[in-house]
């Protein structure tokens, strides 16, 4: 690889970052549909949170050099780890702001379940986000009992 490999591998994890922050913010409709309020101030700073680290590795790993082959398949591997570690952020955050039941968010005694609190382990959370971006928790046969 390249002298200065990890400032490519930056810049492809900043432009998916950045992509994946308005993907997260799309769970706001959701949320607004569903009347799960309390999920949007999570959601909302997650995609924040999200887009300013794209951001700022944008900024700073801003390059026009080509990548080498090896640099390809780092940023792969780097790319889909970071992005689940992103993807992660609201199912921490939610499942905490249940834990927590601040006064301010009306949050009903329905969502205090076992899922939900599963997603307290950073371990959990990262393992369905992983599951989520990768497609790998799909059930592809929905005839098998």
């Amino acid at each position: 690889m390249g002298e200065r490999w990890y400032v490519h591998v930056g810049e492809n994890v900043s432009s998916v970052l950045t992509r994946f922050a308005a993907v997260m913010a799309n769970l706001l409709v959701v949320s607004l549909m569903w009347d799960e309020h309390y999920a949007i101030p999570c959601t909302l700073g997650s995609a924040l949170v999200v887009f300013g680290v794209g951001e700022a590795l944008m900024w700073r790993c801003n390059t026009a050099g080509e990548l080498s082959r090896a640099g390809v398949f780092t940023s792969a591997a780097v790319v889909w780890f970071v992005t689940a570690l992103a993807g992660m952020l609201p199912f921490l955050t939610i499942a905490w702001t249940v834990a927590i039941d601040p006064a301010v968010l009306t949050i009903p005694p329905s969502v205090r379940d076992a899922t939900l609190r599963a997603f307290r382990s950073p371990v959990n959370a990262w393992f369905e986000s992983m599951s989520a971006i990768t497609g790998s928790g799909l059930d592809h046969d929905p005839l098998r009992k």
